[in-house]
């Protein structure tokens, strides 16, 4: 089995992925416009979405106990 990507629902889905790409040295593999501001990043040979759906409610990341 290979995971082929992994998706995150975030608040600001630019911002997340302009920090990935400079802290991290991902590649932006395609990006949308609104609402959605969607991109698709790589970072060595794992593929991840950033995007935000408005329609959707945020999960309560910080209330998740690990």
């Amino acid at each position: 089995m290979r995971l082929e990507h992994f998706a995150l629902q975030v608040p600001e889905p630019v911002a997340m992925a302009d920090w990935y790409v400079k802290q991290l040295g991902a590649n932006v593999e395609s990006a949308g416009g609104p609402p959605q501001h969607g991109r698709f990043l790589t970072v060595g040979g794992v593929m991840f979405e950033i995007y935000n759906t408005p329609a959707v409610q945020m999960p309560d990341y910080e209330d998740v106990e690990v």
